[in-house]
């Protein structure tokens, strides 16, 4: 036969039709799958929630989980993973490393502050480089991209972790660090305060107009004694 008699046919694209996919898979099928799905989200949402949970009560000395927070405290008391064998030569407070110890001695009963903001007209120092970070990015750098959330509030912060104790502090009005006297604080920074004023007795904040050099634990303290001086009478009025 001659091509002649026998013409090409034109080439059809192929344009599959837009259920081809619903066909192929048929809703029996599409359930199954979804229902696949929905299962797995459940069960990775459950474990999730119940991870978190377990975690909120597990034992930082020897890692064992505990329904409730009471069970753990109970459990705390015995755990030989929680053993603190380096106890403060200053207070009560114990460790159980050596290397918190000395940090213990080094910021709270030493008061030491070796990290000195070096931004031009500023004195302030710190006694970890952490704090002098948050200093310079919140004071001079004005960088504070943490908001609290809580109703009325308006307050920023320049690190997540100032955020987290602004809530617990002022909001929840938790005070976590406590003192071996009884007392507690919602920051650390109080508690070292209280340690070196009240306990160690550390007066560092001397008066320049007492003639026998009063001195004070704490820098407001000194500056509403100085208001005292300002309404002294002077010399020269007290010779009129």
């Amino acid at each position: 036969m001659s091509a002649s008699r026998h013409p090409k046919r034109p080439q059809r694209s192929f344009d599959p039709p837009e259920d081809i996919f619903s066909r192929q898979i048929g809703p029996s099928s599409s359930s199954s799958r979804t229902g696949a799905r929905s299962s797995e989200m459940g069960r990775t949402s459950s474990s999730s929630y119940w991870s978190t949970v377990i975690d909120r009560h597990q034992c930082d000395g020897c890692g064992s989980h505990y329904n409730n927070k009471r069970e753990l405290e109970l459990h705390s008391t015995t755990c030989q993973g929680n053993a603190k064998p380096f106890v403060c030569p200053e207070c009560p407070t114990a460790f159980k490393k050596n290397s918190n110890l000395a940090k213990h001695m080094r910021l709270v009963h030493r008061g030491e502050k070796n990290f000195a903001c070096t931004e031009p007209g500023c004195d302030r120092k710190f006694g970890q480089k952490s704090n002098l970070n948050s200093h310079v990015k919140a004071v001079h750098l004005g960088e504070k991209p943490y908001v609290c959330e809580e109703q009325g509030c308006t307050r920023k912060f320049s690190q997540k972790s100032g955020l987290k104790a602004h809530i617990k502090t002022v909001h929840h009005h938790e005070r976590p660090y406590k003192c071996h006297c009884g007392s507690s604080f919602g920051h650390r920074g109080d508690l070292n305060r209280h340690i070196r004023v009240l306990h160690d007795k550390e007066r560092p904040f001397v008066c320049p107009q007492c003639p026998d050099r009063k001195a004070f634990g704490r820098k407001s303290v000194l500056m509403r004694h100085l208001l005292t001086h300002q309404s002294e009478p002077s010399s020269s009025s007290t010779r009129r």
